[in-house]
């Protein structure tokens, strides 16, 4: 593995948070690897591990910037498929981005 440039840690914290999230974009959030991460970012896993201890830190870190930035197509990944709540949800779900396409 070539050796890559050192960040400060809230930098590398945040390249990999970004990496994950552009992964979550492509596939569910909770098929995420640290293995996946780190040869996205040409880095070796304990890296991430160091930012991240579990695999459960990264994605649980990964859907809250979803959330925080409104990244629908990976919030929407946790809407359980049946069930009156999730029609709701995603009924809710459908309005907001109709309503966000018009703006």
């Amino acid at each position: 593995m070539t050796r890559v440039e050192r960040l400060e840690p809230d930098v590398r914290r945040q390249q990999i948070l970004l990496t994950a999230l552009g992964m979550a974009k492509r596939k569910n959030h909770l098929d995420i690897t640290r293995l996946d991460v780190a040869k996205s970012l040409q880095v070796s896993p304990p890296l991430i591990s160091r930012y991240f201890p579990t695999i459960h830190d990264l994605r649980d870190a990964v859907y809250q910037l979803a959330v925080d930035h409104e990244v629908v197509e990976v919030v929407a990944q946790r809407i359980p498929p049946e069930g009156r709540l999730s029609a709701r949800l995603r009924k809710k779900l459908k309005k907001y981005l109709a309503d966000s396409l018009t703006k």
